[in-house]
């Protein structure tokens, strides 16, 4: 009679602790769901979307402090940028922690630690601060998950339960790591809107100093040198968008970027992206080239990530056509001023544990080298971002599985349709694949040099009629 009792508790313990966890993750769905519509963050506004995260954390947590902060890492310190304290409905910022004096928590954050202290003057990462911090604000327990954004720690999300310890679940820790990747959208778009702003006031100079040189030509020097320092200020914020060679040097055995803008700014860019076992990597061509060209692939960066972050797209072929849904819309807001840009792209997803690379493209196709064979997988025939005839945003998604030392290239038109040789004509797509397949045999290095020599040779004395953009790989 008593296990039978003994087991009638139990199942009722069980079925509170059930009926809780529920209703905790419903809470939980119901907040991100929240995130997800907070215009704050998808239009970059930075006062107003921190201030929303920090408080609905708060409150869907009933915690009693939640705070992000920033980590400067040259300057060894992170500085309060927003904190929520829930009991007076009251927002501040300011503080500042220094590492010198909290060595053992710094190197949590350097080592991208998750911080779980149920009891904070016993844990060994948070005791540290019972004296200056903890005791003075009854702080009980803390839960602190780090912030990434473009590949580093960029800083924490701090949450702090005042005057009574509580256990942290794992639902609350994961919860609070998802609200981690709504703070990197807000970070994405502020970005974007400060290239938006700067390209738009570069546009605007320009404008102007046309009309001062039609009126004052004896200004025509000081005005052309202004002109060129604003566009290589637009160069350094696209040069900040590309990915730094590091990545590809620590994720491939080799590879080579050759990447020759016509202008000091250029409507090819490449991407990269790697999340979790697969590796993401695209060579763009957007419509045009310099200015025009450069902030059409601002979009398309924008367009990229926020396909992958916001819709959490897999298959490369899947990607592009909700890109491709983006950009209709990015460039299309208003009736009255469509327009018709975009870009092409060729864009791999590495599966490092399926051993395949998946692509798709438009325009832009894939080679392969293995064993001295050369294999084209076509792109679909339509590109990103235009209206498209039969309304379709349907990308081909192939499946390649991949054997060591295979070789991939993947490129924009600018190098095949270069004009020049001794009939003045396109280098044509022939002429490049037997090209990547003669210098396939060499070091890649060394195929960079063969590639650039081959076309300045082609183009001699010609004019550079586009960007130029040759990717190599092997993994």
């Amino acid at each position: 009679m008593a296990n039978s009792e003994e087991t009638k508790d139990l199942l009722q313990q069980l079925f509170i602790e059930s009926s809780t966890r529920v209703f905790l993750l419903e809470k939980l769905n119901r907040s991100i769901m929240s995130f997800n519509k907070n215009e704050d963050i998808y239009s970059g506004a930075w006062e107003e979307g921190v201030q929303f995260i920090v408080k609905e954390v708060a409150e869907t947590l009933d915690v009693s402090r939640v705070s992000l902060w920033k980590h400067f890492e040259e300057e060894q310190y992170i500085e309060n940028q927003m904190l929520y304290q829930r009991d007076i409905k009251e927002f501040q910022v300011g503080l500042k922690i220094e590492e010198s004096e909290y060595p053992s928590y710094f190197s949590a954050i350097h080592e991208e630690k998750i911080i779980c202290a149920n009891d904070v003057e016993s844990h060994p990462l948070t005791k540290c601060f019972t004296e200056v911090y903890l005791k003075p604000l009854a702080i009980k327990s803390m839960l602190d998950i780090p912030v990434f954004y473009r590949g580093r720690i960029w800083g924490v999300v701090c949450c702090e339960q005042q005057h009574a310890g509580r256990r942290w679940t794992l639902d609350e820790s994961n919860y609070v790591k998802n609200v981690t990747e709504f703070i990197h959208i807000l970070l994405s778009n502020i970005e974007r809107n400060n290239a938006y702003a700067i390209i738009a006031q570069h546009q605007h100079e320009i404008e102007e100093q046309k009309l001062a040189l039609e009126r004052k030509s004896v200004q025509l020097e000081q005005v052309h040198t202004k002109m060129i320092e604003s566009i290589l200020y637009a160069r350094r914020i696209q040069q900040a968008i590309l990915p730094p060679q590091k990545l590809f040097k620590d994720h491939f055995k080799d590879h080579f970027i050759l990447y020759n803008p016509k202008d000091i700014v250029s409507g090819d860019v490449y991407w990269f992206r790697k999340i979790d076992s697969r590796i993401y990597l695209a060579a763009i061509d957007c419509t045009g080239h310099g200015v025009p060209g450069a902030l059409i692939s601002i979009i398309a960066n924008y367009s990229i990530n926020r396909a992958i972050n916001e819709f959490s797209l897999v298959h490369p072929g899947d990607i592009l056509g909700t890109v491709s849904e983006i950009m209709q819309e990015e460039l299309n807001r208003h009736e009255d001023s469509l327009v018709h840009d975009g870009m092409d792209i060729a864009m791999l997803c590495v599966d490092l544990e399926a051993n395949c690379v998946e692509y798709a493209g438009a325009y832009n196709p894939l080679l392969m080298v293995r064993g001295g064979v050369l294999t084209k997988t076509k792109a679909d025939r339509k590109p990103i971002g235009y209206k498209v005839m039969d309304g379709s945003n349907d990308f081909e998604n192939h499946v390649i599985p991949y054997q060591d030392g295979d070789q991939f290239y993947i490129y924009s038109d600018g190098y095949v349709d270069q004009f020049g040789g001794l009939k003045d004509k396109k280098f044509t797509n022939a002429r490049f694949e037997n090209t990547i397949l003669e210098v396939s045999t060499l070091p890649f290095y060394e195929q960079k040099s063969v590639l650039l020599r081959r076309y300045l040779e082609w183009k001699g004395e010609e004019d550079q009629i586009d960007d130029v953009l040759v990717m190599g790989l092997r993994f």
